[in-house]
């Protein structure tokens, strides 16, 4: 229990540290004004996630008590349910991405200039998260989490030198430093993936 709550301490740690991680990075590279672009943008999407999580929340427990009934049916059928909705949510991503330049100025007014790289690098990484969050809600319910607890250390070392290389090298901005946590969530997205299969047809 204890090995298993340390993992699941760090996982959720990983995603506190990086925001913060990720303004400070910002505020060095390219000055605290940019951090409130960032935090618009990242506000105006979040909008995704929050309600994507208060679909999920209730089936955590629900895959739980499914798994030790063995009910792999059900499972099989929720998932994909959950998947296509997913879907649904990634397709609002993309139009909040085309609209997000209208949306801001109906929001926050013409004061503050927010970059398309931004929105479009922002708005990426949610539908990435929303992808991997019914995998990722069935696999915290079954509590098979050394996977996730690999990938939290890989997105803590992972993320600083991507953001350095997007920005210094190729020349980002702050999308750029968006683009380097993108870069580490799409690889955890499909290992989920793998991983609960795996775990469904008795493999992992």
């Amino acid at each position: 229990m204890m090995g298993f709550g340390f993992r699941f301490f760090l996982i959720q740690i990983a995603g506190v540290v990086l925001f913060p991680c990720t303004e400070i990075m910002i505020t060095q590279l390219f000055g605290p004004g940019e951090v409130t672009a960032y935090n618009i943008a990242f506000r105006y999407f979040s909008v995704l996630t929050m309600i994507n999580g208060i679909i999920l929340t209730p089936l955590w427990s629900a895959f739980t008590d499914a798994y030790a009934k063995n009910e792999i049916e059900w499972i099989w059928q929720m998932v994909k349910k959950l998947n296509l909705i997913s879907i649904l949510f990634a397709g609002l991503g993309v139009i909040m991405i085309l609209f997000s330049d209208d949306i801001y100025k109906l929001w926050i007014g013409e004061s503050i200039k927010i970059d398309k790289s931004i929105s479009i690098a922002m708005g990426l990484f949610v539908i990435a998260s929303i992808l991997a969050a019914p995998y990722n809600t069935f696999i915290n319910g079954v509590g098979k989490i050394k996977l996730q607890y690999y990938a939290a250390i890989f997105s803590i070392i992972g993320t600083i030198p991507l953001a350095f290389f997007f920005t210094k090298s190729l020349n980002m901005g702050t999308a750029g430093i968006i683009a380097a946590t993108l870069s580490t969530t799409i690889p955890c997205t499909i290992l989920y993936k793998i991983q609960f299969n795996k775990i469904m047809k008795s493999q992992a």
